[in-house]
């Protein structure tokens, strides 16, 4: 298990100094009350790595008991709802979001699955769209 820990954290180690390198760039797009994230990657760094593996977003979130989160690659497709884990299961690699209702924060695992572009938005239980915060 200690091994299992060390490479999870080498690897999220290389992906940060691979997002610094690479030139990750986000951006914030609020039109009108729609609002969401839009990451993006440079498409040689996509086409030399890919990024099939899911990469973790921090945002912080408000007192809200209920959120959901999506995400998409881009304007032309319907959001995808995020599996919803807790903070206390573990992380394995996968898709999903886990919130942090103590800290109000939202670990969103999610990869860019080749594309260049990654969409990420909130929305709360009334359906109704929630401002969050991106953190790292």
């Amino acid at each position: 298990m200690k091994n299992t820990k060390t490479v999870c954290f080498a690897l999220i180690l290389i992906l940060c100094f691979s997002f610094l390198v690479l030139g990750l760039t986000i951006l914030r797009t609020t039109p009108k009350s729609v609002i969401s994230y839009h990451f993006y990657l440079p498409k040689t760094a996509v086409e030399s790595y890919g990024f099939y593996y899911p990469v973790t977003f921090v945002f912080s979130i408000p007192n809200d008991t209920s959120l959901f989160c999506y995400y998409r690659y881009n304007n032309h497709t319907l959001w995808n709802q995020l599996l919803v884990k807790s903070i206390e299961d573990f992380f394995n690699n996968i898709e999903e979001v886990r919130f942090d209702k103590n800290e109000r924060k939202a670990y969103v695992s999610v990869s860019f699955n080749g594309h260049t572009d990654l969409y990420i938005q909130f929305i709360n239980y009334e359906k109704n769209l929630t401002e969050i915060n991106y953190l790292v």
